[in-house]
């Protein structure tokens, strides 16, 4: 079965703004203030979001991603473009298949490049995250458009209390007005690597390694 979700608006975080931010806090400040430019490969991106949506509706039915997961007893459900939050964080699931309390969520990116980038694992991490709210298993890939795989692990109890200590942080950063970059092989393509203070502030992990500080401050 086929199924889109009922779009709705939140006020909760994106999904996309906290693996920004997971990936370099201090990006993730200056893309909000002042903006992000939008390529030639982001507008592909986008379009071909669109183009998969417009032709796996047709016939689809709508219905909230709880609804899916009851119908997935009944039979595999499959979804595009489906609205889950936790009531913190939110966001729209490219591709989400669920089957007797087991799912698979897919995060498609445009390019090989994009789907190797540590963000794009970020996003499907969360989302995973998100989605073991209503089933116990579930698996996580990121994929370009030709199905190509880049990542691929199961969210566990690891992946869980990072994406709490993630969320933590990125309020913690919110509050006090701190956001440290985080060095790493990301750098290499940041637009803002030539003005970066990269080197003289703490960094932030999301996988579990690094803590929080009492100042908001993020620390191996």
């Amino acid at each position: 079965m086929r199924f889109v979700g009922r779009r709705r608006g939140s006020s909760v975080t994106s999904v996309t703004d906290l693996a920004k931010f997971l990936t370099c806090p201090y990006l993730f400040l200056r893309e909000k203030v002042v903006g992000k430019r939008k390529t030639a490969a982001m507008k592909r991106g986008l379009e071909l979001h669109r183009e998969r949506y417009l032709l796996h509706r047709e016939g689809a039915a709508e219905m909230d991603i709880e609804e899916a997961v009851e119908a997935s007893w009944r039979g595999k459900v499959i979804g595009v473009e489906v609205w889950i939050d936790d009531g913190e964080v939110g966001g729209f699931v490219d591709r989400v298949e669920v089957e007797e309390g087991r799912a698979r969520v897919v995060e498609y990116k445009s390019t090989p490049r994009s789907a190797s980038w540590k963000t794009s694992k970020l996003q499907a991490l969360i989302y995973g995250a998100i989605l073991r709210r209503y089933v116990d298993y579930v698996v996580v890939e990121v994929r370009t458009f030709e199905e190509e795989l880049f990542f691929r692990r199961q969210i566990d109890g690891a992946v869980l209390e990072a994406y709490e200590k993630g969320k933590e942080a990125f309020r913690r950063s919110i509050d006090t007005g701190v956001f440290p970059p985080l060095p790493g092989p990301h750098c290499r393509y940041c637009p803002l690597r030539k003005s970066c203070p990269l080197f003289k502030s703490s960094s932030l992990l999301f996988m579990g390694v690094s803590e929080v500080a009492g100042d908001g401050r993020v620390q191996l």
